[in-house]
């Protein structure tokens, strides 16, 4: 092998090298922009009441009951103390239940991000 070969060769090799590290700079760019779109996503509010809406109604309805006996104490006067137990039990089931949901839905969350993770990892192991 002359000089000649060995300096062609060696120039191939860093194009070849500088190619790859420009490939995993742009993998990692993708994959940190989509990391952050989910992030973002995760945290808007309005993102959350379009995938739960009945949820969120839910919880809604549970507060402005609990507003409502909040600040009309009154209302209640009239009826019976059976009556009254009763209604008193309202939001703790309410309570029981949303928190049931939510713990289901976070539940799924945290594992649909595991599993997203997991699969960006093969994508780019794979690449």
């Amino acid at each position: 092998m002359d000089e000649k070969d060995y300096r062609t060769d060696t120039e191939v090799l860093k194009a070849n090298l500088k190619q790859s590290i420009e490939e995993a700079k742009e993998d990692i760019s993708n994959t940190v922009e989509a990391i952050a779109n989910e992030v973002k996503e995760s945290l808007d509010w309005r993102s959350w009441v379009r995938k739960y809406p009945v949820e969120f109604a839910l919880g809604a309805l549970a507060v402005g009951y609990w507003i409502g006996k909040e600040f009309t104490p009154s209302a209640s006067a009239h009826l019976s103390s059976e009556a009254k137990k009763d209604i008193n039990q309202i939001p703790n089931i309410v309570g029981s239940i949303l928190a049931g949901l939510l713990i289901k839905k976070a539940t799924e969350f945290v594992e649909g991000l595991s599993t997203s993770t997991s699969s960006d990892r093969e994508k780019t192991a794979s690449s």
